[in-house]
Formats: structure tokens, sequence, C-alpha cells
């Protein structure tokens, strides 16, 4: 399109918006694309700048404050003329170089309606690929290159896809010393009528250069607690290497996560095209090294919203080596909504932990990028109407720095070993044996032990276990988004090892080992399919898997927070954390002493359940301003065992959601009700309390 016909376009839809409109400037109504079949609505609306106008829901709020919504989009005549460019450009980026853009503008009183055609044509292969320059690479690295330069004849012109490439060829070469080097942009022959092209790339490789001098800098007013030497070490930068641009920010990360600076960079200095010498700049601004924080604590740990407040002593290069010390207690109140709707019962219903944990945490591990934490802790904790616990131990984890070539993207192990004391409260042992009864249809007989038992005093009700975990979890994220998702999935994979390293401990010393062994794994995948033409809903399906296989002990001795629960703001929202349990019926009352019956209501009744299976779909919409929405179903249950699964014991549940997108996540309220209750199988639409059907949580991020 030439500069006349671009100014002739200008004119007409300027003359033709005014005798519509008047004086006044007409609003955008709607956008439409039309014939873009081989392109999704929301990649081309990413590149308009023409857009619709907000509702006078999001006007409103927008006169109220401008983050709350948002205000009404203007025509302007020449954001058309440039989409109508950034349109056809795109479709040449991606081969099809026939391709033909137009617009229709019409108007209704003070709006107007903007319609974008496209005739696409035929699309280009890749026929030819001719490479210059090629020739003078080094042979350790060559092969790397070429593979970045396998393109098939079938497949289809990319801009894209070559420019990735490049850019991927480009950092190999700086990451081998050539950081003169350039790939220049491709030079593309097009075949119109057999629809194909030839690709030319032209390689400058220029000469190999090395590190000469590293100047260190301190921009900070604090003592100077962090050596040269030790800045050096943790960059992993020397002077004599070879100049490598992937180890040069993987050393800027590196001294970002020992968390002694407020900043840090290394510099690229000029180069010396003589001596083949590239001067570097590290550039650091030291924290202080004692720092006392109050924090506010909200998250979405164990599956429930959390608040509480939380105070901590931190001491940087603790003993050198880029150690820092912490020493942190924490309060926290679990699920503040429902404790707050029953203040009159706080004693009886309150739900949360009281943590002291000190932790020592360094950023190398014998000169490797390592990141290793030791902490001990000690917990003690609350649960509403079943338990009082004390937990203490101690926690050693590695987390790995992984290549970009491994298909996960974190990679952590650690070593736990911890001991726990549960007080269990009489009236959640009694409801648990009354359920039991109900369940298996007593006799006179079992009646009568049930009454005995409520005779005894279980207030001193308690288990008492240590155990040692090795476990290790492994993520990969490869979502489009992290707070917004519209295409791609996550993956999250945990494998436990319980107690098989502590037996082999102890069989040095005794063949007396009583704690239970087993395995437990646990899979969550999420997947977000390409269905909606445009970037502001979205479809995500989760699934999660998780099983405890007991190699040998009893399934009773397992520790509480090992187990697997159903229920909370992450999991089926129809229910509160932990509510969806397995009822187990196998237990024989054969015993008339009350003793034994203790052992066996806390063998068989503990809360939690070895095998666990749930899933969910939500549909989440962006609504106005950083306002969105959401509707979803969700469905699982907890068992003893898989073999014990049945679909008529799998709980439902479906509702909605508000959710207000910040830069980081999202904050999210979702109204959950009980579809299918296998619990409690009365109709949803006989259900007349809100306790039976409702349940309200406030979460942090998105439920999945």
């Amino acid at each position: 399109m030439n500069r006349l016909t671009q100014i002739l376009l200008v004119v007409t839809l300027t003359v033709t918006v005014n005798i519509a409109g008047g004086l006044g400037i007409p609003e955008v109504n709607s956008v439409v694309i039309e014939g873009n079949k081989s392109v999704p609505d929301y990649k081309l609306e990413n590149i308009l700048q023409t857009r619709e106008s907000s509702g006078w829901v999001s006007q409103f709020l927008y006169g109220i404050n401008p983050s709350l919504g948002s205000p009404p989009v203007l025509f302007d005549s020449l954001s058309v003329i440039k989409d109508v460019n950034n349109i056809q450009n795109y479709y040449k980026s991606i081969g099809f170089f026939k391709s033909k853009v137009n617009y229709r503008i019409t108007h209704d009183g003070n709006y107007v309606n903007v319609k974008f055609i496209i005739d696409e044509n035929q699309r280009s292969r890749i026929n030819k690929l001719v490479l210059k320059g090629f020739n003078n690479l080094p042979e350790y690295f060559r092969n790397d290159i070429i593979e970045e330069l396998q393109f098939d004849s079938t497949e289809y012109y990319s801009s894209e896809k070559i420019l990735s490439s490049i850019k991927n060829i480009n950092s190999i070469l700086h990451n081998n010393g050539y950081i003169l080097s350039n790939l220049e942009h491709p030079h593309v022959l097009i075949d119109t009528v057999k629809n194909s092209l030839t690709l030319t790339l032209t390689l400058n490789l220029g000469d190999r250069v090395k590190i000469s001098d590293i100047d260190i800098e301190n921009q900070s007013s604090e003592n100077d607690y962090v050596t040269d030497d030790l800045v050096l070490e943790i960059a992993d930068v020397h002077s004599g290497d070879w100049f490598d641009e992937s180890r040069i920010g993987k050393g800027e990360v590196r001294l970002y996560r020992t968390d002694l600076f407020n900043s840090s960079t290394i510099n690229i200095g000029k180069i010396d095209t003589t001596a083949e010498k590239v001067p570097l700049n590290i550039s650091v601004d030291l924290k202080p090294r004692n720092e006392i924080a109050p924090e506010i604590i909200v998250n979405n740990e164990d599956n429930v919203f959390n608040f509480g407040l939380s105070m901590g002593y931190s001491r940087r290069n603790f003993f050198g080596d880029a150690r820092k010390f912490n020493l942190q207690l924490s309060a926290t109140a679990q699920d503040p909504v429902f404790l707050f709707s029953n203040l009159n019962k706080i004693d009886s219903l309150f739900y949360g932990y009281l943590d002291l944990r000190s932790t020592i945490a360094q950023p190398l591990l014998f000169g490797n990028s390592i990141f290793t934490k030791l902490q001990v802790y000690y917990t003690i904790q609350n649960r509403r109407g079943e338990y009082f616990s004390n937990i203490y131990g101690t926690r050693l984890s590695f987390d790995f720095s992984l290549p970009k070539k491994v298909y996960f993207s974190g990679l952590t192990a650690y070593l736990r070993a911890e001991r726990s004391v549960y007080h269990y409260q009489e009236n959640y042992v009694l409801s648990l044996f009354n359920s039991f009864i109900t369940n298996t249809h007593p006799t006179a007989s079992q009646q009568a032990t049930l009454d005995s038992l409520k005779r005894v005093n279980l207030n001193n009700f308690e288990s008492v276990g240590s155990n040692l975990y090795l476990a290790i979890d492994a993520t990969k994220n490869a979502t489009n988004n992290f707070v917004f998702p519209t295409e791609g999935y996550s993956l999250y994979l945990h494998l436990e090892d319980g107690n098989n390293l502590l037996k082999a401990v102890s069989s040095i010393f005794t063949n007396d080992f009583k704690r239970p062994r087993y395995i437990k794994a646990i899979a969550n995948a999420t997947y977000y399919p390409t269905l909606f033409s445009t970037y502001r809903t979205t479809l995500g399906i989760r699934l999660k898997v998780g099983e405890i296989y007991l190699l040998s002990g009893n399934y009773s001795d397992i520790p509480l927070d090992e187990r697997l629960y159903a229920g909370g703001s992450n999991s089926v929202r129809g229910w509160r954390n932990r509510e969806l349990v397995p009822v187990n019926s196998s237990v024989s009352l054969r015993t008339t002493n009350p003793n034994d019956l203790e052992a066996i209501l806390l063998r068989n009744f503990s809360p939690g359940g070895f095998s666990l299976l749930e899933g969910s779909v939500e549909y989440r919409a962006k609504l106005f301003g950083n306002f969105g929405g959401v509707v979803f179903a969700d469905w699982g249950n907890t068992w003893i065992d898989f073999k014990y699964f049945r679909w008529d014991e799998i709980a439902v549940a479906g509702g909605v959601g508000l959710r207000y997108y910040t830069s980081f996540f999202p904050i999210r309220f979702d109204f959950g009700f009980k579809l299918y209750d296998p619990g409690y199988r009365k109709s949803f639409f006989k259900k007349r309390t809100l306790p039976e059907t409702f349940t309200f949580h406030i979460g942090i991020g998105e439920a999945f």
C-alpha cells in the first residue's frame, strides 16, 4: 500500500465518520475479523490497535477508579490503516504472500462497527535452503548448529520459526566465544507460481574472544561483608576463559539467588578486537547483613486459605560462602472465613498452626549451582474438632539448576526426619465410631460395645511416630502465560520413600523395626486446549492421581500429614479442606476390651486416605478491566485403597467464581455447591440449608 493510497484512505474514513457521527468522536462498538480460516481470532486481535469499547459497567467503574474498569475506546481512522498493514504483514510472516486484507466501516448513531475482511489465498512452503559462511564453523559445535537448520520441504514458511532458529544459532556462537559473530536476517526468494521459496542464510563468524579483566563494583554504603573472591565464585566467571553469554546469564541468576544483593548485574565492556579479549564489570548492591522483618502470611497451603503473621531474623553471609541464616516464628489461622463466622465457638473451631523454624541456605554445593537448604522446625497444629499435634524435625533439600534441553524445568530432592505426636479429641473419636456403627448396621452386642466405649476417658488418646522421608519433586510448565494461560500444559510429579532408609539404618542396631515402610506417588497434570478464538477466555482441565503403597507395617501408623485428602479451595470446591476422607468398614468389633477398641479406632479411623483421584474442568473469562469470572466442575475422593474404588463414591461439585487479576497472581473468590455427595445421597434440590450445599473459598492464584 503506497503513501498516496494511505492518505486517501485516511481522508475518506475521517469524512465518513464525521458525517455519520456529527462533531463527536464515535465509540468502537464492535471489531469483527472475517475470512481468517488458518489463523484464530485471538492471534489477530493481539496485533490490532482498534479495540472494542468496554461496556457501561466497566466505564462506570473506571470513572470511580481507573484500576477497576476500562475507559471508552474512541474510533481512530489511522489505527484502522495500521491494523490492515499489521494483518497483512502477519500473514506474510507465516507464508501467505498472496493474501489480501480489506476493511468495512458501518455506523450506528455515535457508534462504529469495524470489520476486517481477509482473503488468505495459498500458503508457501520452503523448497530450498542455501547456507553461506557455515564451512568455517568449528567441529565441536557444528552439529548443534546444523540441527537448528533442519527444515522439511513439506513445511510451511514461518518467519517466527526461522528467526527462532537464527536466535538459537547466535546463542550457540556467543556461548562459545564468538561474540562478534552475526547470522544475518534471511533472504527470501519467492516463487509465486509454485507457492514455494528459497531461503538463504549468511553467517559472519568473526574471531573467538576471551574474558580479560573482571572489575567488581559495590554500589551500596553497606559494610563490605562480601569479598570480591566470593562474588567471583558465585558468578562462576573467570579471567582467561572463553566468553560465554549463557554462563554470564547464569552468573547473574546465581548472584540473585543468594539474597545478598538488592541488585546484581554482569556488564560486558568494550571488545578489544586486536587482542581478541573483552572485560567484564560485576556491579552489586549489598543488602543489610542483619535484618528483622515482619510479614503477613497469605497463601493456599494445604488446599485452604491461610492468613497469619510472621516475624523473622536474617543474617547474610553466615560464616561465609554466601550462606544465609534465618530464624522465623509464624502464627497462621486456616479457613478464617469459617472461623470468623463462628466466633462464639472459637475455642473448639480454631484451625491453624504455630511454627518456629531455623534455616541455613547456601547457593553452591561443592562449587556446583545446587541451592541447598537445611531446616530445623517445631510446629504446634490444631485441626478443627479432630486433633492437636506437636511436630518437630529437620529437612535437607537440594534445588537443581537444569539445562535447557532437559524436559523438566524444575527438580528438587529432599531428606526429612520428623517426629509427631497427635492428641485426638474425644468427641472426634466417638463420632467416627458412631459413623462406623451406622454404616455397618450394628447388632445389639455391638451397640453395647459402643456404649461401654463412651464411658472410657479418651482425652489421652494419642498417636506417636518417628519417620524418615526421601523425596523428589519434578515440575514442567509449558503454558503460554503464568497468570492467565490460554494454551499449553503443566506437570507436577512427586515420588516419596517413607522409612525405607530408616529401616536400613535401624537394622544395623536392632531388628525390632515397627514403623510403616511405604512408597508415595502423586501426579498432577493441567491442560489448556486452544478452543477459543480470543485471548480473554480459556478452558482448563486438571487430573490428579495419588497412591500410597504400603511395603510393611500398618497403614494406621502413616502420619496424618503424609496421607491423601480431597476437598478444599484447590481440590473439590463443594467441600471444605480435608472433608472428603474414606470411611473404612473393615474393623472387627469382636473384642470387648475398651482399650483394644481404642487401638482399633486409632488404626482404622485416623483421617486421610491412601488412594486419591480427582479432577476439574474450569471455564475462565476476563470480563472487564482486571476482573474475571469462572464456571467450574470438580470431582474426586479418597479411598483406603483403589481396590475399594466405586464410581458412586466420587463426589461432584460445581460452582462459579470471581477473579481480580494483579500483575503477579489472581485473587479468587469461589462459590462451590455439592452436586453429588456420596456420603449423603439426598437430592441437591431437597437440601434445605446452605451448609448442606454451599462452601465459600478465598484463594491466592488459580485453583490449578
